[in-house]
């Protein structure tokens, strides 16, 4: 008797890719962020982002929202500096000035992937 050949499948559904770490850091004094690369298992993946939203955590309005206006003007980022002036980039909320002792929020897309980080405005961050 012959059996029937059993193919194993793999499902796909529900799988996301993975986030990438956000860190608040101090780049000659200004707020940043470094945008650390995801280590991958063949290759290492550099995030591009395409949307930047910093808010507050009690509500109210973003304090920075920028987006990307077309996938070809990506470019990798490792440091983001808060308020940057980001070419090709649509400016949705400029930067507000943040306020000392206020917990803030930062959100980090790229196609899928996301990074975010909490930070408290002018404490004392690592150099970037």
């Amino acid at each position: 008797r012959v059996l029937p050949a059993v193919m194993p499948f793999v499902i796909l559904s529900g799988c996301q890719p993975e986030g990438f770490e956000v860190t608040p850091c101090s780049a000659n004094g200004l707020l940043a962020f470094r945008v650390h690369e995801i280590t991958g298992w063949l290759r290492d993946y550099q995030p591009r982002p395409g949307l930047i939203l910093v808010r507050a955590w009690k509500k109210g309005p973003a304090a920075w929202s920028v987006r990307v206006n077309s996938l070809e003007k990506r470019p990798e980022r490792k440091i983001i500096l808060y308020g940057q002036h980001l070419p090709g980039w649509e400016v949705e909320r400029p930067p507000h000035q943040l306020r000392p002792g206020l917990k803030y929020h930062i959100y980090i897309t790229d196609g899928g992937r996301s990074g975010n980080a909490d930070f408290i405005a002018d404490e004392p961050l690592p150099g970037c």
